[in-house]
């Protein structure tokens, strides 16, 4: 939070009769209506509130992907995560407004986010895993053929 911002909220918990030390989430509840209304809208939108449950899963296959997403869950396997994003508005081929979902795909080895939460989007989210963990596999694999027999 910037500056500017820390001092308007602590000279609102001050006239508030709040502690303006508290930590910031107890700060919040002595702005005016709006704002709190507005932060709380920012928090859902940002998901900051609430995660998604989490499914483990021990063999990635798509199908199971598409169905835990659908669900409202997010997908861990191994080092990757697998999220469906919040509602958005997109058009459509015909220019029309629709609510959609993506999908982020995310782990150390890299990040990718995906257009829609449908079963294609779904394949090739599966493929970017696939591709992803065969590149780590081979660089791992010619490092250890590099190494020198003693």
């Amino acid at each position: 939070m910037m500056r500017k911002q820390r001092h308007v909220l602590c000279r609102h918990a001050r006239s508030a009769g709040e502690d303006s030390t508290a930590p910031l989430a107890a700060r919040i509840y002595c702005l005016p209506l709006p704002a709190r209304q507005i932060i709380s809208l920012s928090a859902h939108w940002l998901e900051v509130t609430d995660k998604a449950p989490v499914q483990h899963v021990a063999t990635l296959d798509p199908r199971s992907i598409f169905d835990a997403l659908s669900a409202g869950k997010a997908v861990m396997w191994q080092d990757w995560t697998l999220r469906a994003s919040p509602p958005r508005p997109s058009a459509d081929d015909t220019g029309a407004i629709r609510w959609t979902r993506a999908i982020w795909v995310s782990s150390s080895k890299g990040f990718r986010p995906f257009p829609r939460l449908d079963p294609e989007s779904v394949d090739q989210a599966y493929s970017f895993i696939a591709q992803r963990e065969a590149r780590v596999h081979a660089q791992a694999q010619i490092e250890f053929d590099d190494e020198p027999c003693y």
